[in-house]
């Protein structure tokens, strides 16, 4: 396997490698590095056996800004594992604020989101139904700059629906949609 090139253009990172040639390769596991370690994000098969020159590429969701790392770990048709380097890349911000599709998106138990700032401010998060009702009010003030913010969501105890999450500062606000299915 090639050195594996990871661009980034807008909020979406894209890894980029090629092999000269496979021997039981039955593809790539693709990880991104979270909040929980690596979590596995896709699995791109291989060609098996083959003397050609194959090339790979993935492209990821968007992602909300700051340092992301991702790493490839080929598997073999018997189950063995070659874990790659990791690949760091950097996601620079846009704007002062950044709040990330919510993910697992519908979702059945519990969900998550990333906010970002490039400064030091307090984020209020509000979850409101279709009727905008207030369901739920929660106010982070020790969010790191530069780095995204993971933030969980219980959606156990909600009704199966569609729900909105906003997440604001004192100078904007940024709100997303989260399906709740059972």
């Amino acid at each position: 396997m090639s050195a594996v090139i990871g661009t980034v253009q807008d909020e979406r990172v894209t890894l980029e490698w090629q092999t000269y040639s496979e021997k039981s390769n039955a593809g790539f596991r693709v990880q991104h590095r979270t909040d929980l370690g690596f979590e596995e994000v896709n699995f791109i098969d291989g060609f098996g056996t083959s003397s050609d020159t194959h090339e790979y590429s993935y492209l990821s969701p968007p992602l909300a800004p700051g340092r992301h790392e991702f790493r490839l770990i080929q598997v073999s048709t018997d189950g063995r594992e070659i874990q790659g380097a990791v690949i760091p890349v950097m996601l620079e911000m846009s704007t002062s604020f950044h709040v990330s599709e919510v993910y697992p998106n519908p979702s059945d138990a519990l969900t998550r989101l990333t906010i970002s700032l490039v400064s030091n401010r307090s984020v209020t998060v509000d979850v409101f139904d279709t009727l905008g009702r207030r369901i739920s009010t929660q106010t982070y003030s020790n969010l790191r700059e530069n780095v995204p913010n993971t933030i969980f969501f219980d959606t156990s105890g909600m009704r199966t629906g569609i729900y909105f999450i906003r997440a604001s500062t004192p100078s904007s606000s940024q709100t997303r949609k989260v399906v709740v299915a059972r």
